[in-house]
């Protein structure tokens, strides 16, 4: 798993973009963990997932995003939104604010996701 991921892809944080859910998952004989990334792009989440693709050795996968009006604050919304869903940062990414690990699945965090943004926009 790397940890020197290309930087974020925000442009302007209280700018018009889309929070996004990424994932990948490891398995071993015990159990499952699921990794997400929840971030903010004013471009294409899928010029995003490349970049990111391109530093990791993990298969990352876009899950969906969500239309944000002001993407630093809908970001923060969203994760502090799958915290209390059970998601915990993942202390292996460094100073990676924008990793979690837990057992939700990917439409639930989605979910989750759409929902902080939409109240978030609402505001």
């Amino acid at each position: 798993m790397a940890v020197n991921q290309v930087g974020g892809a925000a442009g302007s944080a209280f700018g018009k973009g889309c929070v996004y859910v990424m994932t990948y998952t490891v398995r071993d004989r015990r159990k499952t963990i699921n990794y997400y990334k929840i971030g903010c792009t004013s471009r294409e989440p899928n010029v995003r997932l490349q970049e990111i693709q391109d530093s990791e050795i993990n298969n990352i996968t876009l899950v969906g995003s969500v239309t944000a009006k002001k993407m630093n604050g809908a970001e923060t919304a969203a994760q502090n939104a799958v915290k209390v869903e059970g998601l915990v940062k993942d202390p292996a990414r460094g100073g990676a604010t924008d990793w979690f690990k837990g057992s939700l699945t990917p439409q639930k965090v989605l979910d989750v996701v759409r929902t902080a943004v939409d109240s978030h926009n609402d505001t």
